[in-house]
């Protein structure tokens, strides 16, 4: 008996010509916008801020329907806000209470007093939420952490935004902002607002009035110097 004789050839060969794989087209290249933050005191690419931090804009903020601290948790790993009083909110980062622990700032001036703290959150170029303990750069009250609300600032363009919205309770929205020069290409202005009512959810027996109900307004006007050389 003659030996065997094993013939190799490619896989290719084999194969049915409709079967031969062939490679996909190569993929376009998807660069991800850069996040800057001022979380260090200077404007900074997030990635060279050596610092737990989330960071949302302004226009996320708008599209997901965010106006208050209590909005804004589900998008922030660790944070917790309990809403426990119209001008008194609860928050927690990393699972420790807020009391002298989390301090707030606005355009860099600390807001963290209770009766102070609880702004609307409309108009913003960003939020940052960094994680403690941040006592070196916002004080010794942000032991858990900090929160850090910028404005959008005044440009040198004419534009104006409205928009409204109508949801159960007898819920009414409204916000916009107007901006232009003031003069010329060196003093610039901005005026932003926003308007949330709704029916109460809780009906008080004592006098037949409505509990839980809102009823806010809030107006916020910026002017901008550019000197020149």
């Amino acid at each position: 008996m003659s030996p065997a004789t094993f013939l190799c050839l490619p896989a290719a060969v084999l194969l049915p010509l409709g079967l031969i794989a062939q490679s996909p087209p190569r993929s376009e290249i998807v660069e991800l916008e850069s996040v800057e933050v001022s979380a260090q005191k200077r404007v900074q690419s997030i990635q060279e801020v050596p610092i737990p931090i989330t960071a949302h804009s302004g226009t996320f903020l708008e599209d997901t329907g965010v106006s208050q601290y209590k909005d804004l948790a589900p998008f922030v790993p660790g944070l917790f806000v309990q809403q426990q009083s119209p001008n008194f909110p609860g928050i927690n980062i990393r699972g420790v209470t807020s009391e002298t622990r989390v301090s707030i700032f606005q355009d860099g001036v600390s807001i963290s007093r209770a009766t102070g703290s609880n702004v609307e959150l409309f108009d913003l170029e960003r939020v940052e939420v960094l994680k403690g303990p941040q006592g070196t750069l916002f004080g010794r009250g942000a032991e858990v952490g900090a929160l850090s609300i910028i404005q959008r600032k005044p440009a040198n363009a004419t534009e104006s935004y409205l928009s409204a919205g109508f949801g159960r309770l007898n819920e009414r929205r409204l916000q916009g902002h107007v901006n232009s020069p003031l003069g010329g290409e060196h003093l610039l202005g901005r005026l932003a607002l926003t308007h949330i009512s709704r029916d109460g959810t809780v009906g008080n027996l004592a006098d037949g009035s409505d509990l839980n109900s809102r009823d806010t307004f809030a107006v916020r006007p910026s002017l901008r110097w550019l000197p020149s050389e």
